[in-house]
């Protein structure tokens, strides 16, 4: 829909312009407030963003005050979008006041619901709705929600998918991401989780007929959906990581073929849940070539020697620790920057921090595994804090990870006795991967043979 100019080095990072290829254009918006607000790109350049966005709803107020804004005449189009914009809401409100008088009913509303009339052939019998009514409410709902106005258009939208269950599954797709992007909007994020879960359930269903093209944009739309609800609730990287990685490969073709840049926000749901490390590395080394960043390589540097299983004595040459700690000191402007990453709540440590603190720790722990005398100085700067809490760290890492070492403090040294897997139990840990990899390969064969 756009283009973003970078400005000297801020930006460069930036992924508004990859995520509005898969994001409808009203979550764009708040994305470019936050560009806008922390000066990533000039002032300007975000207001003509704004108004390609704009141009694809039907917020004219809004887009005539970015014109405004930039000191531009106001585009002739503007007065006859918004005349036709009343015109059809007055329309709309008129054709759906049956329904909208039912519902602004709480106390009936609710008592339909509890005993199970809140469905079109019960309130055909007892209100008069019909099928026509209940369209009508969709069509004011969607109206709504074109102009911005979430909070009126979600229940409209909720009550025509309860009452219309049975949709077919590419028009209950639609609905559902309308529903979708409505909570996201109006930061109802618990609830949006469980409008993903439906949205996901339906794009999945063995009798959703359509092309495999549409059905690999479906899924990378969800998926972005999922990025933004994820990293605002609590355990949300582990649940995205739940999501990409649901036992069969779909979420991650999704990233391979379409989406490569998501890779920066599952490599950091790996660090912050300390979890998949294994797998998001394998996915990155595969993709590094259509995308990389900071984040992305810090991972690859860190992890990808140890995730290889190569034989002992060839990691420490496979790793370049120096390199690592220069990626990650280069994500911090990444995540600052980010939309997503950037921001934490107040009072609580963020993403940023809580990332830089778990890869850090990562680090150290990688440093440890391959190193037989560890110099605790060089830890401190590795955690960046002081040689005491370095020894702290250390004496800890070494108790729960049942390692045997012992702190030399007259020469400022933890030495490790390293004890290096036999060929048998490295040979039997390939085996039972591959069991397990051909386990879900065959599972998956099953799955879209039954779909087709």
């Amino acid at each position: 829909h756009f283009s973003l100019a970078m400005s000297s080095t801020k930006g460069q990072t930036d992924l508004t312009s990859s995520f509005a290829k898969f994001t409808d254009p009203h979550l764009i918006l708040p994305m470019l407030d936050r560009l806008e607000d922390e000066q990533i790109f000039p002032a300007e350049v975000v207001a003509e963003s704004k108004i390609g966005i704009l141009k694809l709803t039907k917020m004219v107020d809004y887009r005539e005050d970015v014109h405004k804004q930039l000191g531009q005449a106001i585009p002739e189009d503007i007065a006859p979008k918004r005349e036709k914009l009343l015109k059809d809401l007055e329309e709309g409100e008129k054709k759906s006041q049956k329904m909208i008088s039912l519902l602004e009913d709480v106390e009936t509303t609710q008592k339909l619901i509890e005993d199970g009339k809140f469905n079109l052939a019960s309130l055909k019998e007892s209100h008069g709705v019909t099928l026509e009514d209940v369209e009508a409410l969709y069509s004011y709902g969607k109206l709504h929600y074109e102009c911005g106005k979430y909070d009126v258009a979600l229940p409209y939208l909720r009550a025509y998918r309860s009452l219309l269950p049975s949709l077919p599954p590419a028009k209950a797709a639609s609905i559902l991401f309308g529903i979708l992007s409505c909570s996201i909007l109006l930061s109802d994020l618990g609830t949006a989780v469980d409008d993903l879960t439906a949205l996901k359930n339906t794009i999945e269903e063995p009798k959703f007929k359509t092309s495999a093209a549409k059905i690999l944009q479906l899924r990378a739309w969800a998926l972005h959906c999922a990025v933004f609800i994820f990293y605002n609730v609590a355990e949300g990287p582990a649940q995205l990581l739940e999501f990409v990685f649901d036992n069969s490969d779909r979420y991650t073709k999704v990233i391979q073929i379409t989406a490569p840049h998501l890779l920066r926000y599952i490599s950091v749901a790996s660090v912050l849940t300390r979890s998949r490390s294994k797998d998001v590395t394998k996915l990155i080394s595969l993709n590094s070539y259509l995308y990389s960043d900071t984040i992305t390589k810090f991972m690859e540097t860190l992890h990808i020697s140890r995730d290889l299983d190569l034989l002992p004595g060839s990691v420490e040459n496979g790793l370049d620790f120096e390199q690592a700690e220069k990626f990650l000191v280069a994500s911090e402007q990444v995540l600052k920057e980010d939309y997503l990453l950037g921001v934490g709540e107040d009072g609580e440590p963020n993403l940023r921090s809580e990332f830089l603190r778990l890869s850090r720790r990562s680090l150290v722990e990688t440093f440890c595994k391959i190193h037989s005398v560890i110099d605790i100085a060089e830890i401190a700067t590795m955690l960046q804090t002081n040689v005491e809490e370095a020894e702290k760290f250390l004496v800890n890492y070494i108790a729960v990870s049942r390692l045997q070492g012992r702190v030399d403090s007259a020469k400022g040294q933890v030495v490790i006795q390293t004890q290096t897997p036999t060929v048998h139990q490295q040979i039997s840990e390939r085996v039972k991967n591959l069991t397990e990899r051909a386990s879900v390969i065959a599972s998956n064969i099953d799955r879209e043979s039954t779909r087709e």
